[in-house]
């Protein structure tokens, strides 16, 4: 990629970007995984540069090691096409120009993947990073950056993350407030209260999930706002974090008016 971009000068670089682009837009939606890697070689081979064509052979990949790395040759890539110039002009508004999402793509793909392989530290720092060259934040990397702040505890990351993005209606964002007021407040106070019941009010359905203790898998249809499965998507993704909050889940179920024996709130893990 280097040498390529070393030797090439902005024009060439440029065409050779565009065709490389066509070439993947010519795959056909029913093509196997083995025509898309194909493809995606296809337009590496007219330009390495092409961000796009290693996000395509990631998502073809065997192992995620394997697809983080090449994830993080999409961005290494997208990283030289677009120039220092550019990374820091586009900066704020990232997903606006075209020739840009190239990178922003590559870099969520990375971050999930690390999500996956446990590394929620170096996840972070990605999703952070993505959330300053894009506060927009078209691609949602909001949602898994808060899931991994709260895996590690951190709640000072949490509530500034909560400040910045804002009054949001989504269920990770109303359950996510009441359960960070409810560990500085306590159940009792009438502002925890009060967030607690505009969470029930989001969604019914999460409190008895989480007072269960049963699996959930995740809903193959599209969740219904408000429905079973939206809150079986929330669950999985941020239930950990109520249930390793002492009485948190017992307090939500009681608000909820769910009749549980005192033991059920004994489920939930100690405070880190």
């Amino acid at each position: 990629m280097k040498a390529y971009h070393a030797a090439s000068p902005p024009e060439v670089r440029e065409a050779g970007i565009s065709d490389a682009q066509a070439a993947l837009y010519a795959i056909d939606d029913a093509a196997s995984g083995a025509e898309r890697e194909a493809q995606a070689h296809a337009a590496l081979a007219i330009c390495p540069l092409c961000a796009d064509a290693y996000s395509v052979l990631a998502a073809e990949a065997e192992t995620l090691t394997r697809a983080r790395d090449l994830f993080a040759q999409g961005v290494a890539a997208a990283e030289l096409a677009l120039g220092p110039e550019n990374m820091a002009r586009y900066r704020g508004r990232f997903w606006f120009y075209l020739d840009s999402r190239p990178y922003l793509r590559a870099r969520f793909g990375l971050a999930m993947r690390l999500v996956v392989l446990g590394d929620d530290a170096s996840a972070i720092l990605h999703f952070h990073a993505m959330l300053d060259l894009n506060p927009g934040d078209n691609q949602g990397a909001r949602y898994p950056l808060l899931a991994a702040l709260l895996r590690q505890d951190d709640n000072d990351g949490v509530a500034a993350l909560l400040q910045a993005i804002g009054e949001e209606g989504s269920l990770a964002w109303v359950y996510t407030r009441a359960l960070m007021a409810f560990r500085r407040r306590g159940g009792d106070h009438p502002e925890v209260e009060a967030l607690g019941r505009a969470a029930l009010a989001a969604n019914p359905h999460v409190p008895a999930l989480l007072a269960s203790g049963l699996p959930v898998s995740r809903p193959h249809l599209h969740s219904e706002m408000g429905g079973p499965e939206d809150a079986a998507d929330f669950v999985l993704d941020y239930g950990d974090a109520w249930r390793s909050t002492r009485g948190a889940v017992l307090w939500i179920a009681q608000l909820a008016g769910l009749e549980l024996p005192p033991a059920a709130g004994k489920r939930s893990k100690p405070r880190r």
